[in-house]
């Protein structure tokens, strides 16, 4: 009976092992995924190019986003954790914050648009409402200007 106790202990013991491998060996692809793709988007140096970089750094952060929520998912169930329940409540969540934060997301969505069409760029003059100068750096949400007393807006 004494072997069969030790026999049943190394089992477990051979089981959480392999979780644990399973779980480190998911986090370190993920990683090396993760790098290898920030890698592959590459944002531009030239100065010139702000809005290709800013929209190469959204890119990299939601490709970074996406490849750890998969390794979380995968993390999950392994661990013998029912992801159904966890997702319907991101997803009740999501919801909820997408309607509080709609003025927000509108900001965003407007903001990349305005980006994409390339009606401004850095350098240059503009009057907007009650601020006047030269635009410093153009966000996905705010825009920067240098007014003629040196101020920042």
């Amino acid at each position: 009976m004494l072997k069969y106790m030790e026999l049943s202990n190394f089992s477990v013991n051979t089981e959480i092992t392999s979780m644990y491998f399973h779980v480190s060996l998911t986090l370190l692809i993920a990683v090396i995924v993760a790098s290898i793709l920030r890698a592959l988007i590459k944002a531009p140096k030239n100065v010139e190019n702000r809005r290709a970089r800013t929209f190469a750094i959204i890119l990299r952060n939601i490709v970074t986003i996406i490849v750890y929520t998969i390794a979380l998912n995968i993390i999950l169930i392994e661990l013998g954790i029912n992801v159904t329940p966890l997702l319907a409540s991101a997803g009740i969540m999501g919801v909820i914050i997408g309607i509080s934060a709609r003025s927000l997301i509108e900001d965003l969505i407007a903001g990349l648009l305005f980006l994409s069409q390339d009606a401004l760029a850095p350098r240059d003059y503009v009057k907007i409402e009650d601020v006047e100068g030269v635009i410093q750096s153009i966000g996905a949400r705010t825009i920067t200007i240098k007014q003629d007393n040196g101020a920042l807006c």
